[in-house]
């Protein structure tokens, strides 16, 4: 409303001065906004979003498909007859995920397809590019999902963790809400959701076009392979003690 008010008192201005036979470039603004070298001049905020929702719905997608499995298995004594048989805890962890790594990956297809076809979503950068970010993340969220099933003994369990501790890393994450527009202290805290800075490096990819080689992209996979690096030795641990 602001710009709209603002450019038609522009032209009002130009069409008085023109009726006197006054230059009208008298009403230029001081100051005037050429083409961006990235993104558009009136910026749409799907292409803002869009990079964050993607990395937010498969990483929340990943810790469903992992964070009910040893639970279920601890209840029904499989995970036992596992250990009986001479199976580590590491080699059982690596199974679920490289089964579970199929069904990500046609998640990561139909999403992919979803927004460049039907939601449109601007993506400069390299598809394969965002595709093998998107993946790492939803490494991210099985290791995690290991994390919680390691933690709980009841599916009720698994569910409390889960919500409460998934929505707090959406809020801070910078999905919806800029970074910029954060408090110190909640830009702060940001900096520990594994979402934060991948989401960054899908931004820099999606609006600007950026290859592996600028720092917020390599920090944004490097920062996601850490977080799972992270969850998985922890799920392990948690797992080799209570075994």
């Amino acid at each position: 409303m602001q710009t709209a008010l603002i450019n038609s008192t522009e032209l009002f201005l130009k069409e008085v001065l023109s009726s006197y036979k006054i230059d009208p470039s008298i009403a230029d603004p001081p100051v005037i906004l050429e083409t961006p070298l990235y993104g558009n001049l009136v910026p749409q905020f799907l292409n803002f979003a869009a990079p964050g929702m993607m990395i937010s719905i498969i990483f929340f997608l990943a810790v469903g498909l992992t964070a009910l499995i040893f639970v279920v298995e601890k209840k029904e004594g499989l995970l036992e007859r596992s250990w009986i048989a001479g199976v580590t805890t590491i080699e059982v962890m690596f199974a679920h995920i490289v089964v579970k790594f199929f069904i990500q990956a046609i998640q990561i297809i139909l999403l992919l397809v979803f927004a460049d076809v039907i939601f449109k979503v601007e993506i400069k950068g390299s598809i394969f590019l965002a595709a093998t970010l998107i993946f790492l993340e939803g490494l991210c969220g099985m290791s995690y999902g290991l994390l919680i099933s390691s933690l709980c003994e009841q599916e009720t369990e698994v569910m409390q963790v889960a919500l409460g501790s998934v929505f707090p890393v959406f809020l801070v994450s910078g999905v919806i809400w800029p970074l910029e527009g954060m408090s110190p202290v909640m830009r702060f805290l940001s900096n520990f959701s594994p979402l934060t800075h991948p989401i960054e490096a899908m931004r820099c990819i999606a609006a600007r076009g950026w290859s592996i080689f600028y720092f917020k992209v390599w920090f944004g996979f490097v920062n996601a392979s850490a977080w799972s690096v992270g969850f998985f030795t922890i799920a392990a641990i948690l797992f080799a003690l209570r075994k």
